[in-house]
């Protein structure tokens, strides 16, 4: 068969099993913790962006949860500038894209302060 599949129709899904929905969710939750803690492994002790914070924006979100997870990225985002100020924000939204594109930690740092700098230079030594 895998020589040479057929066709096939999906099947029309009608109604959700609630155990499934409940494991479903189960899951995302273990995931998200484990993925915050892989995250505070790489970036020390400041306060972190969530990792629901970094998928929505990353991959966006389905239409019914466009509210509740703008909000809660938002209100995330604004806790680590409250808390820690713009350029750990901007470390923290850069550094996972660079580190899994296989840059080195330190070289993944070191590019995202010097264009940082480079902007503050650019706009004569503004800070924020």
């Amino acid at each position: 068969m895998a020589q040479s599949p057929a066709p096939f129709e999906l099947p029309v899904i009608t109604a959700t099993d609630p155990a499934a929905v409940a494991d479903w969710l189960a899951a995302a939750v273990a995931t998200e913790q484990r993925t915050d803690e892989v995250r505070a492994s790489r970036a020390g002790g400041s306060p972190k962006l969530h990792a629901t914070t970094v998928d929505y924006i990353v991959n966006g979100v389905e239409i019914g949860e466009r509210h509740d997870r703008s909000f809660r990225a938002a209100a995330n985002l604004m806790e680590v500038y409250l808390t820690s100020g713009i350029e750990p924000l901007i470390m923290q939204l850069l550094i996972e894209p660079t580190l899994d594109l296989g840059l080195k930690r330190s070289d993944a740092e070191r590019q995202i302060r010097c264009g940082i700098e480079h902007a503050r230079r650019q706009h004569g030594g503004i800070e924020v």
